[in-house]
């Protein structure tokens, strides 16, 4: 064997432990590049109603629109003494709002009234027909007359998708009408409160 192979072989060894400590020390201290990718969006305040679906009816009939539906009471009045026949209907409104939001239920007249131009009614006669407005939401259930004045409300705190129920009772009974045609619209809105 040649001599001077042990000593330069443990010159080589020498050399790549005394380099080791140099590279690991480069590496644990060398500065690191990078970049760093944020991201983020917005979720804007939202809700949606959709067209209803019948619920329960009696003696009513709904008709579905593009945008709206129309409720027809069968027989408003009993064809004998023209006193009111009580009716009901349930409408079903798919809705979805993505923060707090309020649902509100409103009358544009505040009853059924007759429609056409008429005088005063007669002695024992009336041409309006209160009844009763009601809205089921998010474990929630307000009723108030429709000639109350005041919308039905609920305030819900937090998001809430799922069935509001609408309902509209019409009583009988009480003075009879006046020959016509009677009607009222009713507002369903829902606003995000935030």
């Amino acid at each position: 064997m040649n001599p001077k192979l042990p000593t330069l072989l443990g010159a080589v060894a020498a050399i790549a432990i005394a380099a080791l400590p140099a590279c690991a020390q480069t590496t644990a201290g060398a500065d690191t590049a990078g970049n760093k990718l944020e991201i983020d969006g917005t979720a804007p305040a939202s809700c949606i109603i959709s067209l209803p679906a019948q619920g329960a009816i009696v003696n009513a009939s709904v008709t579905p629109g593009p945008n709206s539906a129309q409720v027809t009471v069968n027989q408003l009045v009993d064809p004998n003494t023209s006193i009111p026949q009580a009716a009901s209907v349930d409408m079903l409104f798919p809705v979805a709002c993505n923060t707090a939001h309020t649902v509100t239920v409103s009358t544009s007249q505040g009853a059924l009234v007759l429609q056409a131009a008429a005088p005063p009614p007669g002695p024992g006669f009336r041409n309006r027909l209160a009844y009763n407005l009601s809205a089921q939401w998010s474990g929630q259930q307000v009723t108030s007359a429709s000639d109350s004045g005041t919308p039905v409300t609920i305030f819900t705190p937090n998001a809430a998708a799922g069935q509001l129920r609408v309902g509209i009772a019409i009583p009988s009974g009480g003075a009879p009408l006046e020959a016509g045609t009677y009607s009222d619209a009713i507002i369903v809105s829902l606003q995000p409160t935030n």
